[in-house]
């Protein structure tokens, strides 16, 4: 194989169901000049056995395997032997339009930039429409425009997989060893490095949400890595960006919220009821110091900011109630 323009990782732990269809759209890319790292992150299922069998056809596909560490170690399992001049991930559910790495190698190349961005949309049954999400116009960012972008629209978000990247901005960067959110602990210090960036304006990656996996999973003590990947956020910006530190202070309200609304919506006040105080003590917090510092577009946020720290307990029985009623309903439409 001549060099790859392009190092693909997929992680994946447990994904019989999806592994062929994510594979069979990277093997199917316009471009073909890639290598495809695939990282068995100690799957007890019959997903290697599959992996193996597409490594043993195409010699674009190198076959990893690892102790059970976290998409996060896998990832970094992929970075340490990736000879591409780019690097893309791709998650092992998810799949990708089959012109998705030609558009974004070849915005990188002809803007010289370390970073190409798109779009993506989010399938949540076979029998229902994807909901393209982040559709916008193609737009070029500056350093400053990317991180200013990232803390204030879902253009720009955490998460690696819709993102073709310069190799060298992984220079002694890596992604942290965390259960969840080690990919938004790990961006920010990533866009730190980027001068140019490129938002193809394309939906090009497919996301794809189940039931169990994302709306209805229980909370846990690895939900409270989103405190430290806000924490890290934070020290990014407050030492180069310190004009934004504001958006970050509403960036972590927001995040509390989310792990309070979290606790609430799957039923586990009680047990995590601690923490919720805990939470609810750094919103109080920060809302009697900063509460002018959300900006004139968020009045829903403050009003809500204020119903939390005046009207607790009747905010624990909506958001309860709201919950269990959110849940229903996904769960009539994943039977559709």
């Amino acid at each position: 194989m001549t060099h790859p323009y392009i190092s693909i990782i997929v992680p994946y732990y447990n994904s019989e169901k999806y592994i062929s269809k994510c594979i069979d759209s990277i093997l199917n890319q316009t471009l073909s000049n890639f290598e495809l790292i695939l990282v068995d992150d100690g799957s007890t299922d019959n997903s290697y056995n599959i992996c193996n069998t597409y490594a043993s056809k195409d010699n674009r596909i190198i076959l990893l395997q690892k102790e059970n560490g976290g998409q996060g170690t896998a990832r970094n399992m992929g970075l340490d032997i990736a000879k591409g001049d780019y690097i893309g991930f791709v998650d092992s559910d998810d799949f990708i339009q089959p012109e998705m790495y030609s558009i974004m190698y070849n915005s990188c190349i002809k803007n010289n930039a370390e970073m190409s961005i798109c779009g993506f949309n989010i399938y949540r049954s076979e029998k229902i429409q994807p909901k393209p999400v982040n559709k916008h116009p193609k737009k070029e960012f500056n350093n400053f425009e990317l991180m200013h972008y990232y803390l204030t629209t879902q253009i720009i978000n955490g998460g690696p997989c819709n993102k073709v990247y310069k190799k060298s901005l992984f220079n002694n960067l890596r992604f942290p060893p965390l259960r969840m959110r080690e990919d938004s602990y790990l961006m920010p210090h990533i866009f730190l490095k980027v001068n140019k960036a490129i938002y193809t304006g394309d939906n090009l990656y497919n996301w794809h949400q189940t039931l169990n996996s994302t709306e209805r999973s229980k909370f846990n003590l690895n939900d409270l890595n989103a405190l430290e990947s806000i924490n890290s956020l934070y020290g990014v910006v407050e030492k180069h960006y310190p004009s934004l530190i504001k958006l970050v202070i509403k960036k972590r309200t927001l995040t509390n919220v989310d792990l309070m609304k979290k606790i609430l919506h799957t039923n586990q006040y009680k047990k995590y009821k601690h923490i919720y105080y805990l939470l609810r003590e750094y919103i109080c917090k920060d809302y009697s110091l900063n509460s002018t510092n959300y900006g004139e577009n968020s009045k829903r946020l403050n009003k809500n900011i204020e119903f939390i720290c005046r009207f607790n307990y009747l905010y624990i029985i909506k958001e309860t109630i709201v919950g269990n009623l959110k849940f229903i309903v996904k769960k009539l439409i994943s039977k559709i």
